[in-house]
This record gives C-alpha cells, sequence and structure tokens, in this order.
C-alpha cells in the first residue's frame, strides 16, 4: 500500500514537476526513514562495505529502472504503469540463466512464457494510448530486473539497511545532476507531498525488508502484487482510469507469473536443502546393496590350499 500511494502522488505531481526533481526528492526524502533506523541498528559501522562497486552497479540500473518507472506513471494509467514494472520476474529468469548461469527449467520457462503473454496483452491493447510510455514501461521492467540480479551478487555479504543507503545515494547524487539544468522551486503546499514520496519509499523498503526476513519469497509473492491491485484502485478513485478486460488479463497473467515463479523458487531451494548428503569416508551407496549369497556346491567354492 505503501508504494501505491508513492506511485498515486508521483502521478499527481508529474503535471507540475519534471520526473527528475520528483526522483530528487523522492531519493533525498528517503533518509528521513533509512537513517534513524540505521542508527537504531547498527550505527554507523553497518555502513562498512568491501563492495562499493557492487553498490555501484546496482545503483546505475536502480537509477535508470526508476527514472523510466516514474516517467511511465506520469505517461499512462497508473495501474497500467505499475504492472509493467511488475513484470521484471519475467525477465529475472532470462538475466539468471544467460548472466548468472543459474539452471534452466521446462517449469520456469513456462512461467515466463506466461507473464510474457500479459505483457503482450496489456501493450497490444493500450500501445494507442502511448507508445513511448509502453516503451518505458518495459524499459523498465528490464532495468528493474538487472538491479535486482546485481544486489544478489552484494545481499549476502551486505546488510539491507546498508544496501538501501547505498542505493538512494546513488540516486540523490544522480537526480541532483538531472535537475540542475531545468530545476523548479515546489510551491509551499506541494513540499509535504514530495517528501511523503521519499518517507512513503523508503517504509515500504523497510517493511519488505523485515517481511523477507520471518516469511519466504513464495508466501510474500501475493501481498507484493497486491501494490498493482491498490494502484488500479486509486486511479480508478481519483482520475477515473478504467481497466478494459484485456489489460485486466494480462495484470492477472503477470501477476500469477511471478507468484508462480517465486513457488518454483523456494520449492527448488527446499529440494536442495532436503537432498541427502553422504558423510565423508562413508561407503558409496553401491558398496552397500546387500548381494545374493553365494551358492554351497562344488562348482561355485573353490577350494584354496595352505602352501608346505
Amino acid at each position: 500500500m505503501c508504494f501505491a500511494i508513492m506511485n498515486g502522488i508521483i502521478k499527481w505531481l508529474g503535471p507540475r514537476y519534471d520526473v527528475p526533481t520528483i526522483f530528487l526528492w523522492r531519493s533525498a526524502s528517503a533518509f528521513l526513514i533509512i537513517l534513524p533506523l540505521l542508527c537504531f541498528s547498527r550505527g554507523a559501522g553497518g555502513l562498512r562495505t568491501a563492495r562499493l562497486f557492487g553498490h555501484a552497479i546496482r545503483g546505475a540500473f536502480g537509477v535508470a529502472g526508476t527514472l523510466c518507472f516514474f516517467w511511465t506513471v506520469t505517461q499512462l494509467p497508473l495501474g497500467t504503469a505499475v504492472t509493467l514494472a511488475y513484470a521484471w520476474p519475467v525477465f529475472m529468469l532470462g538475466i539468471a540463466v544467460w548472466v548468472l548461469g543459474e539452471p534452466a527449467s521446462w517449469t520456469g520457462a513456462l512461467v515466463t512464457l506466461l507473464g510474457f503473454c500479459g505483457v503482450a496483452l496489456i501493450c497490444g491493447f493500450a500501445w494507442s494510448t502511448s507508445g513511448p510510455g509502453m516503451i518505458a514501461g518495459l524499459a523498465s521492467a528490464v532495468l528493474l530486473a538487472c538491479a535486482y540480479a546485481s544486489m544478489k551478487s552484494i545481499a549476502n555479504t551486505e546488510n539491507p539497511i546498508a544496501i538501501s543507503f547505498y542505493f538512494h545515494v546513488w540516486c540523490t547524487l544522480a537526480g541532483l545532476v538531472l535537475s540542475i539544468p531545468h530545476w523548479t522551486w515546489p510551491i509551499g503546499s506541494d513540499v509535504p507531498a514530495l517528501l511523503a514520496t521519499g518517507v512513503l519509499g523508503g517504509l515500504a523498503q523497510c517493511l519488505i525488508a523485515s517481511a523477507f526476513r520471518r516469511g519466504n519469497a513464495s508466501q510474500l509473492a501475493p501481498f507484493d502484487y497486491a501494490t498493482v491491485i491498490w494502484s488500479l484502485v486509486i486511479g480508478w478513485a481519483i482520475w477515473g482510469e478504467v481497466t478494459n478486460l484485456a489489460s485486466m488479463a494480462g495484470t492477472l497473467l503477470i501477476a500469477a507469473s511471478g507468484i508462480a515463479m517465486a513457488k518454483t523458487r523456494q520449492s527448488a531451494r527446499k529440494r536442495r536443502e532436503n537432498s541427502p548428503i553422504e558423510p565423508s569416508g562413508a561407503a558409496p551407496r553401491a558398496a552397500l546393496v546387500e548381494t545374493p549369497p553365494l551358492r554351497r556346491d562344488n562348482r561355485s567354492i573353490q577350494r584354496r590350499t595352505m602352501p608346505t
């Protein structure tokens, strides 16, 4: 719900401010949540890292993907923009197989195909609304998939608050550089809304990190895709956006694909954890199989004589 409200505020601010300005305020104001959590958890020592290059790669993909998503929100109906961004697990599978070298499976391929069908339904029936917006939405999904893949390489050694801190540092610097050429000072009544984008976004990320510490991905995937439902409700209630049947079917296919992919990965992880591991020095399985008894007759038993 935090992410959905944040996206709604961004769409509401879109006609008055350009995307880099909104992006800067959203990134900088997120520290209002991140810094107190950092102080209460580990202090400044929690920012120690030897993976600055990994944080930089993740930040580059995340900045590009978020900028594309923000621009998509200002061009397309809110539910459609959010649905396209949430198609990132569809592209994540290809990145995991071809870039990270993870094993592929027929189940994963079928689930990915299901998600692609959902993307095709949305783009095919909503392309006339805004072709550039559709391209930006698909680009945001691909770039966010790359950001998640790069985050996977540093998640084993870095704590979640540090990952969020460095990501928002990169976002703030990028937003500052991009917004300076056409800077617009916000009017007083819009400042609380601009600050709320960062507070809601930072709070949502912290809540997700807390949820993943308490549950597995397959259990949380349906709640994650609830952002799409809340976005559809907000778009209908505020802007009167009505989704056609084809776009609704595409939304359901993308959500089903993401949930099924999470459950498939969780099942594969459990199978790997529960696979029997033979202790070192143990006899191989073939040697533990009982052999049939020997025939006790004169033809099968060879007598050995002791040497004289």
